[in-house]
């Protein structure tokens, strides 16, 4: 008798531990062909199909409204009738316990931010619910009841509520462009000498940019300037685009001390503003949304973090001392002091001083 073939949870999942099983397509006993929809996986963030890694008589070792874990085995296909009904024989525990992965106890519950609210109104602990993978406002409900449970209008007012924070941004206006300069410079190593500037200049291609940036608004800005050194500034500037994978519109208001930490494949809309301080990684992207409430363009307050790899989009605020980590999307106002983290975001800690955001004592002018 052939081995028979594995039917697994995806292993590319990005940012899973546990999946939810939502829909069966195919049941125990049927025969399936290579290709054909056995299953409907919900992730974090979208919902996949699980096809048939083979034809063969299928064996479902799961149920719809299940949590299991990325990689464990959901089912198996047999390459005869026969070979599927000797292995239905005997114990059914046995046979769960050697199919499932080692691990199934999830890792970490993620909650949604409705059930949430949810547990918090009911003063339900996160404990009751700490054999799932995924908590949504369905599960708490549930629990509740609908009769005690509060409605999502509620929770509409509070989310509105809870992004009702104060936003501070620093631009400088005063500033002179060679203060700028020297402010971007020190955020570096907390140097801003001569020597410091021609090495980073000539080695730092993020520092180039940004430097390079800010002669081109300055020059845009004066009369004798904008004929004479602005077209230079902007050739340099495209150039420095080309070398660097850097792309910082002129409309984008930028406070003092901005650094871009590691360049390549930085992209900022027009009409974003960049608080003082600003921290940028590589693979950064502060992006627009053109419909729905969120309709517009993201603005950093002073002292924030954006980490490799992070997604910004829409009228999204981050609050001063603000920290986004790698690979994160940020789809909602993050309020000051908090360290988010996943996709779509959530808060993972909150700090007063982001530790994440270093130099900051440079010279006022």
């Amino acid at each position: 008798m052939a081995e028979p073939h594995n039917i697994l949870v995806p292993q590319e999942i990005v940012n899973d531990t546990s999946v939810r099983v939502v829909r069966l397509a195919a049941v125990t006993g049927k025969q399936v062909a290579l290709g054909d929809l056995l299953v409907e996986l919900e992730t974090s963030k979208s919902n996949i199909d699980v096809e048939s890694p083979a034809s063969g008589w299928l064996q479902m070792l799961i149920q719809e409204g299940e949590d299991v874990q990325v990689g464990s085995v959901l089912g198996r296909i047999f390459d005869s009738e026969m070979s599927l009904e000797a292995a239905s024989v005997g114990s059914s525990e046995n046979t769960d316990s050697s199919l499932l992965s080692l691990d199934m106890e999830p890792s970490i519950t993620i909650f949604s931010q409705e059930a949430r609210f949810l547990m918090e109104s009911a003063g339900i602990d996160e404990i009751e619910f700490a054999d799932r993978a995924f908590v949504r406002a369905s599960d708490v409900k549930a629990v509740l009841g609908d009769d005690l449970a509060p409605k999502s209008g509620e929770f509409k007012l509070r989310t509105e509520l809870a992004t009702d924070f104060a936003f501070h941004q620093t631009f400088g206006e005063e500033w002179s462009v060679w203060s700028l300069v020297r402010s971007d410079l020190h955020r570096i190593n907390g140097r801003h000498d001569k020597g410091e500037f021609f090495r980073q200049w000539f080695w730092n291609p993020g520092f180039s940019y940004v430097l390079w940036l800010r002669v081109a608004q300055w020059a845009r800005k004066n009369k004798w300037a904008k004929l004479l050194i602005y077209p230079i500034a902007v050739l340099l500037l495209h150039r420095r685009h080309l070398q660097s994978g850097i792309r910082i519109p002129l409309s984008v208001k930028v406070g003092p001390g901005l650094l871009i930490g590691h360049w390549g494949g930085i992209w900022i809309s027009p009409s974003c503003s960049l608080g003082a301080n600003c921290t940028l990684l590589n693979d950064v992207n502060l992006g627009s949304a053109g419909s729905g409430g969120k309709s517009g363009v993201p603005h950093l307050g002073d002292n924030v973090f954006i980490g490799p790899g992070s997604r910004v989009a829409g009228a999204v605020r981050i609050g001063s001392q603000a920290a986004v980590m790698a690979n994160t999307v940020v789809t909602m106002d993050v309020p000051p002091g908090s360290i988010v983290i996943g996709v779509p975001h959530r808060v993972s800690g909150s700090h007063q001083n982001n530790n994440f955001v270093s130099h900051t004592d440079y010279p006022s002018p």
